[in-house]
């Protein structure tokens, strides 16, 4: 989302924000996450922040860049959560976002069931950065620099 300035503020500045991490490698021991997000399907109730410690599983397959998967037990409703590359558990600029709670795997064609303890993400790529920083220099209606918003 894009939004007004205030008092010529980003709204980043006055709640705080997140780093932003992409290209990282998933072959590392760095390859952590923490995933958080408001899980509300059972056994789970919506109410609470969770937040999911997880290391890289694999490459869900498709074309490059595959997307990321963990293990993970959140339900639905967590969708959108970031995974916080290596939290630290400090405020400012030591922690980064590196991918986004986006969906599970099916054990079917017509996806009855879910494989519930596995999240998938994008991987975090110069695509997904350029995204980024066009929506960070854009204001409502005006994108910073049209061009630069497409991969």
């Amino acid at each position: 989302a894009v939004l007004n300035r205030r008092s010529g503020q980003k709204i980043s500045s006055v709640v705080g924000f997140l780093g932003f991490a992409w290209n990282q490698s998933n072959a590392s021991t760095s390859a952590h996450w923490a995933l958080v997000g408001y899980p509300q399907a059972a056994p789970f109730t919506g109410k609470y922040q969770y937040i999911c410690q997880a290391s890289f599983a694999y490459n869900y397959g498709g074309s490059a860049p595959s997307p990321i998967g963990v293990g993970c037990d959140q339900t639905g409703g967590t969708s959108g959560g970031p995974w916080i590359r290596n939290l630290s558990g400090v405020a400012g600029a030591t922690n980064y976002c590196n991918g986004v709670n986006s969906f599970r795997r099916c054990f079917d064609a017509n996806c009855n069931s879910l494989y519930t303890q596995e999240l998938f993400s994008p991987y975090f790529d110069n695509n997904t950065k350029k995204l980024k920083d066009c929506l960070v220099n854009s204001t409502p209606g005006h994108p910073a620099n049209p061009s630069t918003c497409q991969p």
